[in-house]
């Protein structure tokens, strides 16, 4: 059988010399022999083990892990499989989310070159079904009431490609309540799976630009407007953050989108 040298086996497995070393050190894979000299040597026949290696590798399956793969009889090896493929539809699924996150900041990335920050304006909105919190417990400050919302989105697992927001009663804001949120959404995905809806209708709508902590000054400018256009509003205001930390740095930048119904008369 001809055998081939370390430098020649790396390069057809596509890895550096160095890294069959370390595999040799830890016992997950040795050459088929030594020469006196300490020359190693590998046949042909392990390059299939050596790309397998490598791809439970890439999918962070730890050495020793594969090393008991390596030391199980044939009636072990299915069930090895089958929990490592639980694992990669695992991972697949997280990189999907990561995807779609990923095309969500670019069309906000987008959208914020054309985004008219600042200036009230009327639009009509469809209804939404969102999954919302239980009533928010009265919070003091901003710090209290980003723990509530952290909180939260913990529990449930959301992920970071949903829509978010809070709801906020109007007249806690004419009280100079600032901090004491009504409770925390995000919007349904399956229509199913819901507990509440935000009302379709006409709604007097600001994107703000500034820091979370801040918003209410966003949610006091659409009540002055509503009240200099003879517009009376719902009790209840919402907040969906258009922006993050990931796409703006600066907190004084962040843009948040800040809505509340029309009432006909």
């Amino acid at each position: 059988m001809k055998y081939l040298s370390i430098n020649a086996f790396a390069k057809m497995c596509g890895v550096t010399k160095h890294t069959l070393y370390h595999y040799e050190d830890v016992g997950l894979f040795k050459p088929v022999y030594v020469s006196e000299k300490g020359y190693r040597y590998y046949s042909y026949r392990q390059y299939d083990q050596m790309r397998f290696i490598l791809t439970l590798r890439e999918l962070d399956i730890p050495i020793e892990g594969i090393k008991a793969y390596m030391a199980m009889s044939d009636e072990g090896i299915a069930d090895f499989f089958s929990e490592n493929i639980q694992k990669i539809e695992m991972k697949i699924r997280k990189m999907q989310q990561m995807k779609k996150y990923m095309e969500k900041l670019i069309r906000q990335s987008e959208n914020m070159k054309t985004m008219r920050t600042g200036e009230v304006f009327i639009e009509e909105l469809p209804e939404m079904k969102i999954f919302r919190s239980q009533i928010l417990k009265k919070a003091s400050d901003y710090e209290q009431g980003l723990k509530e919302y952290a909180g939260f989105l913990c529990e449930h697992k959301v992920e970071a490609d949903r829509v978010i927001g809070e709801c906020m009663r109007l007249d806690r804001i004419r009280e100079k309540k600032y901090f004491e949120y009504a409770y925390v959404f995000i919007e349904s995905e399956d229509t199913a799976q819901y507990n509440d809806q935000i009302s379709g209708g006409r709604y007097l709508s600001l994107y703000y630009s500034g820091s979370y902590e801040d918003c209410y000054k966003g949610y006091e400018l659409l009540i002055e407007t509503a009240k200099q256009r003879n517009m009376k509003l719902d009790e209840y205001g919402y907040e969906i953050y258009v922006t993050n930390n990931i796409l703006v740095q600066d907190e004084n930048a962040q843009i948040t989108k800040i809505f509340a119904r029309i009432l006909e008369e």
